[in-house]
């Protein structure tokens, strides 16, 4: 009776090893996921996204606009990148350009609208070399090249050397399998005590590698780091995120920010696209060219002269009614004081 007891419990000791053992074999280790990221991406070139999208940063309104990415990886050096966002002009609802940001090999062209009491001036920047900021508006950018350690492989061109240390950092267990439209996904958990952080990671693997989510939340302090998709499409055999959410929240020195996009077109662009590859300076836009020395300004175009106009038609009214409303007080304060003075004197008089 003992000996069958032992002999079923080394019966389940297998099966146990056997399981887990198939387990991890058939689940991909973080290094093979890093290496199918990198080729996931590359298929990207060539292509051209338009997605509608939210922004909401603490302390300012929510920004609604529509964004266009273009990606090219040459052969050789760094990927070119177009990103131009849209916004509703307020004056008469047209979709125009707010911000760009486009580089290739050889030159940068960076754009934006600036508040200002007067309404909106426009400012440029024309850099003859390769140039790509790290700002937080091209959030859609990062999903599309996000990694296992939450850094975008497009946005920053991040050196192999530095990322591997990052990743080794980082010690992933599996945890479960879970799925995604349809696609299987494999769920990590890791933790880095330098930075006090601990990380969740969803990926699909095997043959299309994408990271569907990934967060880091602190471990002595209380902020989250969060890339969520919501919905994957493909296009001509692209896999890509087609519905997303970011969240950033208690970062120090840094905004809290929630964005939402969806893709709503997806196409591939032929090499015409290359040869005029910048978009054109909007209308009255300052740039700043470093490659010729000098600032150059682009004139007003006439949409832009009837804003300005009805701008300062608005300006004027509004000036005029507050001017008229003071001079109406003025003058009704200066009669009731003459007419009191009167009927003082008056009294007097009577006396």
């Amino acid at each position: 009776m003992k000996l069958r007891e032992d002999l079923f419990v080394v019966y389940l000791i297998l099966i146990y090893c056997c399981f887990h053992t198939t387990i991890a074999f058939c689940n991909p280790n973080i290094k093979n996921i890093e290496e199918g990221i990198k080729s996931s991406v590359s298929s990207y070139s060539g292509c051209e996204f338009t997605l509608s999208s939210e922004m909401k940063k603490s302390g300012e309104e929510t920004l609604r606009s529509k964004e266009t990415i273009r990606l090219h990886f040459p052969n050789t050096g760094p990927s070119w990148k177009y990103w131009v966002q849209y916004t509703q002009d307020k004056f008469d609802q047209q979709w125009i350009i707010n911000r760009f940001e486009v580089t290739n090999v050889n030159e940068s062209r960076m754009f934006s609208h600036v508040e200002e009491a007067e309404g909106k001036w426009s400012k440029g920047s024309l850099i003859p070399w390769y140039v790509w900021d790290d700002h937080q508006d091209c959030i859609f950018m990062n999903f599309l090249g996000l990694d296992t350690i939450g850094v975008s492989l497009l946005k920053f061109d991040v050196t192999d050397r530095l990322h591997e240390q990052i990743v080794a950092r980082i010690k992933y267990e599996f945890k479960r399998q879970g799925s995604l439209d349809g696609y299987k996904t494999y769920i990590y958990a890791g933790r880095d005590e330098t930075f006090g952080v601990e990380d969740e990671l969803h990926v699909i693997a095997e043959p299309k590698f994408m990271v569907v989510y990934y967060s880091s939340k602190g471990i002595r302090e209380n902020f989250t780091f969060e890339y969520k998709v919501e919905t994957i499409k493909a296009f001509d055999n692209v896999l890509y995120p087609a519905k997303g959410v970011f969240k950033q929240n208690g970062i120090k020195n840094s905004q809290d920010i929630e964005y939402s996009y969806e893709v709503t077109a997806m196409s591939h662009f032929n090499e015409n696209v290359l040869s005029a590859w910048f978009p054109e300076w909007p209308p009255s836009t300052i740039i700043g060219d470093e490659k010729m020395g000098r600032n150059v300004t682009i004139e007003p175009d006439e949409r832009q002269v009837r804003k300005v106009a009805k701008n300062w038609e608005t300006t004027s009214a509004k000036h005029y009614k507050s001017h008229f409303v003071t001079r109406t007080i003025l003058l009704t304060a200066g009669f009731v004081l003459v007419i009191y003075a009167l009927y003082t004197k008056s009294r007097r008089v009577k006396k």
